[in-house]
């Protein structure tokens, strides 16, 4: 129907009117045009906020879990030094199922590999920018590639005490059976640590166990405080 009148109106050299009708249709299309930012605004906003709370999520269980490590950890450095420094029977003293334990857990090795799957669907589908606090977006990269670089480094201990280990605790007898096994086993296992503990790179290879131990310690103690100022990002500045 404008572009009717329109024509009517440049035929009649009306170029009032002509110019009247222009400004309709271009202000119809602008109008239009902003509909559709609107809408795709409203849509990319409800996005983030699915994202945010998805990289809370997962930031809040990589928290959980890194505090268990550090827990672990800690247990295992304890025990390392009581090894090195005191009596067996400090360590294998008490219940056998928990002499086991303990035993386990000097030669226990692990990293906590955290939730990424929301990150990395950010970065596969190009969706990173909808994050819009830069601030933010960059807090939530180096909190992972940070990761990546510092599993790298850290993925094996330097020392060669999970070696001893294997080579003086007999291996026919896994510790974790200590629970089940008569006295002439356990026996047996206490000889061989003992023979461990005497052995020339013991106290060597016990030493680069434990501050491994301390170093990895600190590397997860820094590792959740970027989480927390990641999760404290996250629920400054939700999305409207």
């Amino acid at each position: 129907m404008i572009l009717r009148r329109l024509s009517r109106h440049v035929k009649d050299q009306n170029w009032f009117a002509v110019a009247l009708d222009f400004l309709i249709v271009v202000a119809g299309i602008l109008i239009a045009f902003q509909i559709t930012n609107w809408n795709e605004a409203i849509a990319n906003r409800a996005e983030e906020a699915t994202y945010r709370q998805r990289l809370a999520d997962d930031l809040q269980d990589d928290i959980r879990r890194t505090d268990e490590m550090i827990a672990l950890y800690t247990v295992k450095q304890e025990l390392l030094v009581k090894l090195r420094d005191g009596p067996i029977e400090d360590l294998l003293d008490g219940d056998r199922r928990d002499a086991a334990q303990r035993l386990e857990y000097t030669v226990w090795k692990a990293l906590p590999g955290p939730r990424r799957a929301t990150y990395d669907e950010l970065i596969g589908s190009g969706k990173l920018t909808l994050l819009t606090n830069i601030e933010l977006r960059n807090a939530v990269s180096d909190y992972y590639s940070q990761y990546g670089r510092t599993v790298d480094i850290l993925a094996e201990p330097i020392g060669d005490y999970r070696r001893l280990f294997a080579e003086y605790i007999p291996g026919d007898i896994p510790v974790e059976n200590l629970t089940d096994v008569s006295d002439e086993t356990v026996a047996k296992i206490m000889a061989g640590v003992e023979a461990m503990r005497a052995a020339p790179a013991f106290e060597r290879a016990a030493n680069a166990e434990i501050f491994y131990g301390r170093d990895l310690v600190n590397w997860l103690v820094i590792h959740r405080e970027q989480a927390e100022t990641v999760l404290s990002l996250l629920s400054d500045g939700e999305a409207p």
